[in-house]
């Protein structure tokens, strides 16, 4: 029954449209009539054969093995996007007014939860913000960081008055010259004072010394003392000493590139950047290393 509906149905359309038409309305009648029939049956037929034809087209991608990437074939179909040197988007946040003030406190909190040596800049450009709250937290940090270091130095300081042993006394400078190396490290003290900082910490490295125990890491900070200082062959002779010293070659290469750089001794230079392809990125030598690769 539901059929002969459908037929009837298909049939008076048909004969309205041949009708419009205005040709031979019994050909006409007969095309649309059979057209219009067929089309309910084809429809699904014709589907389900592109639904097997596009599922047997697929093609599985196996793994890809990608040892190095080409950067040149990538510039062809991605933008190069320039970033201006210290420009970040925390920095960013922190500057930008439409920021509210709140977000700004959190974006601080995280700094100061993971503080290092580059984040004090942000500590002390935000010092003169119009926010109490982000003026007090940058305040409080550099108050704790000053007087967790002036503590341990009196401490260790007292600790060398009251002790009669050598080793462990050594063990004390060697703290020392690290606290006060500290104060450099995270930019706390002005540019007239970094001298005074300095040489204390170069004097207390210098007294551990006598001790035999653990002197690469005095060798390593010796040479980043002298490096700040621009007392390069100084600088050169201990940082010699520690990347030889496995655990603190890869920590050590960049100061020591650093500093070939600044001697202009760039066959030396270029040797270590040749040999730091190999070793994990290091954001200090970032910048040296776009200008310098090899092409």
């Amino acid at each position: 029954m539901l059929i002969i509906s459908y037929l009837l149905v298909v049939a008076l359309f048909s004969y309205i449209l041949a009708d419009l038409m205005k040709i031979k309305k019994f050909w006409a009648f007969i095309f649309l009539f059979i057209f219009n029939t067929i089309i309910i049956i084809v429809g699904p037929i014709f589907s389900i054969l592109l639904y097997f034809y596009i599922s047997r087209e697929k093609k599985e991608v196996g793994e890809l093995k990608i040892h190095k990437l080409d950067l040149p074939q990538l510039t062809l179909s991605y933008p190069i996007v320039n970033k201006l040197y210290g420009e970040g988007p925390l920095e960013n946040l922190l500057r930008d007014k439409e920021v509210l003030e709140d977000r700004k406190v959190k974006i601080l909190s995280y700094i100061t939860s993971q503080l290092q040596s580059d984040d004090m800049r942000l500590i002390h450009s935000t010092l003169s913000s119009k926010s109490d709250e982000s003026r007090l937290l940058c305040f409080g940090t550099i108050n704790q960081i000053e007087k967790r270091l002036n503590d341990q130095i009196n401490y260790n300081l007292n600790a060398i008055e009251n002790c009669k042993d050598n080793s462990i006394i050594n063990v004390y400078e060697k703290e020392i010259a690290h606290l006060y190396w500290e104060f450099i490290y995270y930019q706390l003290v002005s540019k007239d004072l970094q001298g005074f900082y300095l040489e204390n910490a170069k004097t207390f490295a210098f007294k551990a010394l006598d001790s035999d125990y653990d002197k690469v890491e005095l060798y390593f900070l010796l040479g980043k003392i002298n490096l700040k200082m621009n007392l390069y062959d100084e600088a050169e002779d201990a940082l010699v000493k520690t990347v030889q010293n496995r655990y603190l070659r890869e920590s050590a290469l960049p100061y020591l590139m650093q500093l070939y750089f600044e001697k202009r001794d760039f066959k030396k230079f270029r040797e270590i950047l040749d040999e730091m392809q190999s070793i994990e990125y290091t954001p200090k030598i970032l910048i040296m290393r776009s200008l310098w690769s090899k092409k």
